[in-house]
C-alpha cells in the first residue's frame, strides 16, 4: 500500500479506458478518494490511495464509515444447504456504464507513473445534486464484496489514525514488585453479587475492577484467575462488546419509537420498563426489550416476565467457595474495590455457560447494576484492544 503522490492528472483522464456508471443528471462532482491497484513492469501489482485536491478527511470517513457499516449489516454467511442467490429473481435493471463525463475534468489526483492500472479500484465520488443536497457514489469495478470490505476497513483505520485527536498519554506507574496472588474474594469483603447456579462448576473468572487509593485517587485494573487464556478471554469479551452495542442501538431505537408513540398519544412510557426514558437502569429488561417486548409492554409489566426478572433480581450473595479458589493479583498498596464487572466462565452437564455478575462495596450505596451499558461498553473495548495488540500474529 502506498500514498506516493506524481504529477496530478484530471480522473476523467485517468480512467477513459474503464467504463462506469453514469452519475445522475445534475449531479456534480466535489471531491473523490479511493484505493487503485496498479501493476509494474515486473507484474507486481500494489494498491495506492488517491484523493482530490481539497477532499476533506473528515467527509471521507464519515461517507467510508456509512458505506461499510451497510456493507457489513446486509454480510451474510448462509448454511450448507442454503440457495444463495437466484438469478431469475433479479429484479435490478442493468445500468448503463460510460468513460467518466466532463463534469470529473475539475478533479484531479496523483499519477501513478510507469505502473499500470489494472482496472480494480474503489472511488467514492461526493456530489452536490440539482437542488444542491449532497450525494454519493461508490466504484469498484472487478472487485469482489469481501475485496470491497477489507479494503473499506482500512481506508477507516488510516483515516481514524489521521483524524485521531492529541490526548495526552497516561503516565505509567512501574510497581517495585509484583503484586501477590490472594483469593477473588478477599477483593471484595462483605460484597453481594447474583448467584450463580449451585451446579455449575467455575473454573476462571476476569474482573474490571474500580479502586479508589487513600489519596481519592480511582483507577480501573483487570484481573484474570488461571486457567484464563488470552484467546479465550479475546473472544469472551468481544461477543460481550457485541451484545452491549446491540442492545444500546435497540434501546435507542426503541426510545425513538416510544418517543413518536407518546406524540402521536398512543403509548405511555410509565409502563415500560427499560426505556431510556426510564432510569432504574435495569438491563435485564432492557434485554427483553431489545427482544421485541415492546408489543406488549402492559402484558409485561402486568405479567409474569417481570416478576421473573424481579425475583432474579433479588438473589444476591457473597462470593461462594468455587471463588475462593481462585487466585487473582492483588490490588495496589493502598487501594481498595468500589465497583466491580466479573465475567465468569464456567461448567454445567457439559456445557460452558458464562455469567456476568455486577457488584459494588456495600458502603457506597449504589444503585444496580453499578455499571452502566454505556460506561461497560468504553471498558470492555479499551480491553479488547489491549488483548488485539498481546495476540496479534
Amino acid at each position: 500500500m502506498t500514498t506516493t503522490r506524481t504529477d496530478a492528472v484530471t480522473l476523467d483522464t485517468l480512467l477513459a479506458d474503464f467504463p462506469l456508471p453514469a452519475l445522475e443528471p445534475g449531479q456534480t462532482p466535489t471531491q473523490v478518494w479511493g484505493y487503485f491497484e496498479t501493476v509494474d513492469d515486473d507484474g507486481d501489482a500494489t494498491w495506492h490511495e488517491r484523493a482530490s485536491e481539497g477532499a476533506d478527511p473528515s467527509t471521507v470517513y464519515a461517507e467510508v464509515s456509512g458505506y461499510l457499516a451497510g456493507l457489513e449489516a446486509a454480510d451474510v454467511w448462509f448454511d450448507d444447504d442454503e440457495l444463495v442467490g437466484d438469478p431469475e429473481d433479479d429484479d435490478e435493471a442493468d445500468v448503463p456504464e460510460s468513460p467518466l463525463d466532463e463534469r470529473f475534468s475539475s478533479l484531479s489526483i496523483g499519477d501513478f507513473g510507469a505502473e499500470e492500472l489494472t482496472g480494480r479500484f474503489l472511488l467514492l465520488v461526493i456530489s452536490t445534486d440539482a437542488d444542491g443536497e449532497p450525494a454519493r457514489d461508490v466504484y469498484s469495478p472487478e472487485l469482489s464484496d469481501e475485496e470491497v470490505l477489507g479494503l473499506l476497513r482500512l481506508a477507516q483505520l488510516r483515516l481514524t489514525e489521521q483524524l485521531a485527536w492529541d490526548v495526552p498519554s497516561p503516565q505509567a506507574t512501574a510497581l517495585s514488585e509484583p503484586p501477590q496472588l490472594v483469593p477473588l474474594t478477599s477483593l471484595f469483603p462483605g460484597w453481594e453479587f447474583e448467584t450463580v447456579d449451585d451446579v455449575a462448576n467455575v473454573t476462571a473468572v476476569w474482573a474490571l475492577i474500580e479502586t479508589i487509593d487513600d489519596e481519592g485517587t480511582v483507577t480501573w485494573v483487570q484481573r484474570e484467575s488461571d486457567g484464563l487464556a488470552l484467546g479465550e478471554l479475546l473472544s469472551l469479551i468481544a461477543v460481550r462488546v457485541t451484545g452491549t452495542e446491540e442492545r444500546l442501538l435497540a434501546d435507542w431505537g426503541l426510545s425513538d419509537l416510544l418517543a413518536a408513540e407518546e406524540e402521536a398519544g398512543g403509548a405511555d412510557l410509565s409502563v415500560v420498563p427499560g426505556s431510556l426514558e426510564d432510569d432504574s437502569d435495569d438491563r435485564d429488561d432492557a434485554v427483553l426489550l431489545a427482544d421485541g417486548a415492546f408489543a406488549d409492554a402492559e402484558d409485561t409489566v402486568e405479567g409474569s416476565a417481570e416478576d421473573e426478572l424481579d425475583d432474579e433480581l433479588d438473589e444476591f450473595a457473597p462470593l461462594d467457595d468455587r471463588f475462593e479458589a481462585l487466585q487473582v493479583a492483588g490490588l495496589p498498596a493502598g487501594a481498595v474495590a468500589r465497583r466491580a464487572l466479573l465475567l465468569v466462565l464456567a461448567e454445567e452437564d457439559g456445557a460452558s455457560p458464562r455469567f456476568a455478575l455486577y457488584g459494588a462495596a456495600p458502603e457506597e450505596e449504589l444503585d444496580y447494576p453499578y455499571i452502566d451499558d454505556i460506561e461497560e461498553l468504553g471498558l470492555l473495548r479499551s480491553q479488547e484492544r489491549r488483548l488485539r495488540l498481546d495476540l496479534a500474529w
